[in-house]
């Protein structure tokens, strides 16, 4: 959902709270932090009808 996207980087966070998985919303925030202490950017764009992007780039 658009409104998620400003948060997915966020530890902890679960877009789908209805999900009964075992996981804990790190992945996207351990993902962020070792692309940026290695220099990098990481970014995620998302279109309706579910096609995401994510870009990770390093300079």
């Amino acid at each position: 959902m658009p409104e998620d996207i400003p948060h997915i980087f966020e530890r902890f966070y679960k877009a789908d709270a209805s999900r009964s998985d075992n996981s804990f919303g790190l992945g996207l925030a351990i993902a962020k932090a070792v692309t940026e202490r290695n220099g990098g950017t990481i970014s995620v764009t998302s279109e309706p009808g579910g096609k995401t992007c994510f870009i990770v780039e390093f300079k």
